[in-house]
């Protein structure tokens, strides 16, 4: 016969394991989001990392491309923000689908994404932003109710080894240049 002490041991050993193969499980869906099926930002940070030392090992190039849709706030302001998900979402699968298979496709903010291109050159990379900037440009976005809409989003390129200060600042600083000059843009502070 098990004595209380045995009793709450068991329970306790249960409920440690539960409790550990459900931490896994969430660990494990918290390097996406949910919504668009991209990495997170966590996620985003350590491929960015990763990917940037093996650059600098084997004096190759990385390109970081940073997308903010244009307006996003009209959007959920003036659809709801049910609709704006559904933006978000099919704009992820866009930016994936526009990708090359080992391109690493983020969502690292609310309305702002991140693509990680390894061994491309500047000038190819700028050439891919803008044919994501004419695709997103061309494309209907369906709402829920049925209801299509278009949207524009702005992009900031820059790459490693081109530049020799942070790419993840320059990408930014050439995103909002690209929001300054009057958005529905790809820029870049680096020559092509």
């Amino acid at each position: 016969m098990m004595t209380l002490g045995g009793i709450f041991t068991a329970y306790l050993t249960q409920f440690l394991i539960k409790a550990k193969t459900h931490f896994q499980m969430i660990e494990k869906a918290a390097t996406f989001v949910f919504l668009t099926e991209l990495n997170n930002h966590r996620t985003f940070d350590e491929a960015f990392n990763s990917l940037l030392l093996e650059a600098k090992d084997k004096n190759e190039a990385l390109t970081l491309m940073i997308i903010d849709i244009d307006h996003f706030k009209k959007v959920n302001d003036t659809y709801g923000h049910p609709n704006g998900d559904m933006v978000l979402k099919q704009l992820g699968e866009l930016l994936k689908d526009a990708s090359r298979s080992f391109d690493i496709v983020s969502r690292i903010g609310g309305e702002e994404f991140a693509i990680l291109l390894y061994d491309c050159p500047h000038k190819h990379a700028l050439t891919i932003g803008e044919r994501i900037r004419m695709a997103v440009r061309n494309q209907e976005f369906m709402l829920n109710e049925g209801k299509a809409i278009q949207i524009t989003v702005s992009v900031g390129v820059a790459t490693y080894p081109d530049t020799n200060e942070n790419i993840k600042e320059e990408a930014d600083k050439a995103l909002y240049k690209a929001k300054s000059y009057g958005r529905n843009l790809v820029c870049s502070n680096q020559s092509a």
